[in-house]
């Protein structure tokens, strides 16, 4: 092993690199730092990262991507957080940035405004100038993520509390939205629960979880991002099943 990535409670990413060759002692064996905050001071933006991230290497090989999503595991009931999945991007594929000295350095640190916001799936179902212009903001951008919220915009608690799966550039991951027990109801209400599938290098969905027949990228809509689970409460993280064909 020559590298790890951690995500913490306070929405932060952090890189702990390795040296296997030329360290001495402990006190010299590892370098890291903060890579990334993507939490906020205030109640809404108190995201947390409970799980380890899903580390997959881009398919040009020009950046390692990071996927993790936000969620309050302790209090899963909880409707405050405006929670969403991140993917960022690390540039620094085989080896740590170095100062002027060759030190490691871990800085600038990434922040959500250095990230491209995919959640209204602009790049697969906006006009031809309107997915030029966002490519070009992907483009420039240090990664993406989408925010957890209804189609009209809102929030209502949808949270990841499990850790993604990367395979073929695609990413998969589910998420548990609280709801309220009708009046009257004999027992707590368990939730809801989904499931998440979208191309990791723009946001966009791959498959028709909406079932409206069609299946070709450019006619699958923000909505085939994800599909309701059968069973409800918390969902499990996601696993690759490979068919004997």
């Amino acid at each position: 092993a020559d590298r790890m990535y951690v995500g913490d409670m306070r929405g932060q990413l952090w890189r702990l690199d390795i040296d296997n060759v030329s360290n001495l002692s402990a006190a010299d064996l590892v370098t890291g730092g903060v890579i990334a905050k993507l939490g906020g001071v205030t109640a809404v933006l108190n995201r947390r990262f409970y799980y380890s991230p899903d580390v997959s290497l881009a398919e040009d090989g020009s950046h390692i991507n990071i996927a993790i999503g936000s969620g309050y595991r302790a209090h899963p009931l909880d409707t405050d957080v405006h929670d969403a999945f991140f993917v960022i991007h690390d540039p620094n594929v085989y080896a740590p940035a170095v100062d002027g000295g060759g030190s490691p350095i871990y800085t600038p640190v990434i922040t959500v405004s250095d990230l491209y916001d995919a959640t209204s799936n602009v790049i697969g179902e906006g006009s031809t100038s309107q997915i030029n212009t966002a490519r070009a903001a992907l483009s420039a951008s240090k990664g993406l993520y989408i925010n957890l919220t209804q189609s009209d915009g809102s929030y209502v608690g949808e949270k990841v509390l499990a850790k993604s799966i990367t395979f073929s550039s695609q990413v998969m991951f589910t998420t548990y939205t609280p709801v309220a027990s009708a009046s009257g109801a004999c027992s707590p209400s368990q939730g809801s629960a989904r499931a998440y599938l979208m191309n990791i290098d723009d946001g966009t969905p791959v498959q028709d979880f909406n079932n409206s027949g069609s299946s070709s990228p450019g006619d699958l809509t923000r909505a085939d991002r994800a599909m309701d689970l059968v069973r409800g409460g918390i969902p499990p993280e996601p696993s690759i099943i490979f068919h004997d064909n």
